[in-house]
Formats: C-alpha cells, structure tokens, sequence
C-alpha cells in the first residue's frame, strides 16, 4: 500500500515549502520543479560545482519528509552498486543446506531450489531498486551523471523512461510510487558527446534529459568557501593566524 505526498499546489508554494529548509529559490528554478513534481518527470539541473543543485534535492526530501536516495556518480560505477546484487553468501547456504538434506531428489526439487535463489528475499536492494520499491514516493538523486560511465546509463534509461527495472533473472520490477527523480550534471549536454563512444547511447541519455526531464541552467558561482586550511583568505593571514 502506497502512501501520497503532499505536493506543494503552486510555483509559490514550492518557493515557501524550501524556505522551511533555508534553501531560497528563485521562481524559474521554482516553476520548473512545480512542473516536474505535478507531472511525475525528472528535473535535470545542470551548472558548476556548489551552485546548490545537490542541496535542492536534500532541501526537497527533508521538506516533504520522504526518503532521500543518492546515487553519486563516477567512473567505473556499475549495476551491483546502484540498482542490485544477487545475496551470493545466502544463496550458497541455501544450496549446502538442500545438499546436506538430501532435498535434491528430482527434476521438480532442483527447479523449486533455483526459483529459491532467484526469489526477490534474495535481492540486495541499492539506490535505484530502492527508489522503485518505497511505499512513499522518494526523491531520487542522481548526482553528477556526467562522471558516470556508458554501461551504466545505459541501464539508467529504463528507470527514466519506465520508472522500472528488468532483472533478467526475476522479472520487472515497476514502482508504486515513483521516485521524484533529480539528475544534476557539471556539464552542459553538448559537452557529453565525447564521454560516450557510443552515439546512440548518447543521444538515448541525452533524449531523456532534455527532451522529457525540465533542464534547468543554474549559473553562478559556488556559494562554498573557497579557501583551503593553511592557505591566505581575504586577510592576507593563513588560517592558524586567524584565531
């Protein structure tokens, strides 16, 4: 059984329901995540580092009081550590134990123990599958997609696209509630051709964020501070003279 989130009803309303979490939005980024709550699509935000596009999925998830799942992105990430993995250590025991039992008498028994392995109390749940599985709707934050990997966007599009994901051996698991879905990115989407040797794969991802998720450029500068321990601030004095 599914619970409803109380969605904010106006741009305004969003702008007030930030506020509580001291995070100020301007109306245009308020309106583009109006739209995207009120028609269930992904909000990609796209700018330097530190602008606040994390901090805005934070600021929503704790706003709304629902659940905040993060992917954070970077090279080399696969699908055992953001949709799933296989509970490899039960499985065997599971296998030692109908052995010792003798349990594997026939064909019917070693059937029944394989569709025991691949059963969904076998399932180790990460972020994505996470996000398809809640009984509220959460928010989904997939931070910095442009660090990732083509294999693994490869298989985000199902989620995009189906708020689903295949398990080849289990079956398709479709969400109740689909996840309120942030994507945010340090380069602007014609800057991703050259990460993905594969153009179709490119203009797959691409199609998706721009052609149904609400982009949004944030400019600006970083609002974190930019000094470093040890190093001179507006001063002149490194940071052990400032005390």
């Amino acid at each position: 059984m599914t619970t409803a989130l109380a969605l904010p009803e106006s741009v305004d309303a969003v702008v007030a329901l930030l506020a509580t979490k001291n995070y100020v939005c301007d109306r245009r980024l308020a309106t583009a995540l109006f739209l995207s709550l009120k028609l269930g699509r992904p909000l990609f935000l796209e700018g330097e580092p530190g602008v606040g596009k994390t901090e805005l999925a934070k600021a929503l998830a704790a706003a709304l009081s629902t659940t905040l799942l993060r992917v954070q992105c970077y090279e080399g990430l696969d699908i055992a550590q953001t949709a799933y993995e296989w509970n490899v250590a039960r499985q065997m025991v599971e296998i030692r134990i109908a052995e010792a039992t003798h349990a594997l008498v026939g064909e019917a028994d070693r059937e029944r123990l394989t569709h025991s392995l691949y059963s969904r109390s076998m399932l180790i749940e990460r972020p994505l599958l996470q996000a398809l599985t809640q009984s509220q709707s959460p928010v989904l934050l997939i931070d910095e997609l442009d660090r990732a990997d083509e294999p693994f966007d490869a298989f985000l599009l199902e989620v995009l696209a189906e708020n689903q994901l295949t398990i080849p051996e289990f079956g398709t698991i479709k969400a109740e509630a689909p996840p309120i879905t942030i994507i945010t990115s340090n380069r602007t989407p014609a800057d991703w051709y050259p990460l993905f040797p594969n153009p179709v794969v490119a203009e797959s991802i691409l199609d998706r964020l721009v052609n149904t998720a609400f982009h949004i450029p944030m400019p600006g500068r970083s609002y974190r501070p930019h000094h470093r321990p040890g190093q001179p601030d507006s001063s002149g004095l490194p940071a052990k003279a400032r005390r």
